[in-house]
């Protein structure tokens, strides 16, 4: 299947790309944790430690101590942190009202001891489909 979008190419992930690169060619996911202190709670009233107010805000603000939040960050095969000079892309998945920072990856599923999504994101890497 073959769509344009927005004179964008789109085109459906070829099935074998769901399947394990082989281990010289995987990337790596790392859990990072972090402390926010502003954030929306349960009762949609801004949670903030700062003195914003609630017109400011648009919407009730409360004070409140920082919680703790996680995300999932993909690293592409051949990254090095000590090589501060290579430039990447990004891409910002966010999952939806309801979920949590695994839902990107676990939603897809696993094939070959992988998540499907990082299998996707390996083979798009090294058939030169996308940059790292």
């Amino acid at each position: 299947m073959r769509v344009v979008l927005m004179n964008l190419d789109v085109k459906a992930v070829p099935p074998g790309y769901k399947q394990s690169t082989g281990t010289d060619l995987q990337g790596s996911v790392f859990e990072v944790v972090y402390s926010v202190r502003n954030y929306i709670n349960a009762y949609r009233k801004l949670v903030t430690s700062e003195n914003i107010s609630s017109k400011e805000a648009g919407r009730e603000t409360v004070e409140g101590d920082p919680i703790t939040k996680k995300c999932n960050v993909y690293l592409p095969p051949g990254y090095k942190e000590t090589d501060t000079n290579k430039k990447y892309n990004v891409l910002y998945l966010l999952h939806g009202v309801g979920g949590n920072h695994n839902e990107w990856l676990t939603g897809s599923g696993e094939a070959d001891g992988n998540y499907v999504i990082c299998n996707i994101l390996d083979n798009l890497i090294a058939n030169g489909d996308i940059n790292p």
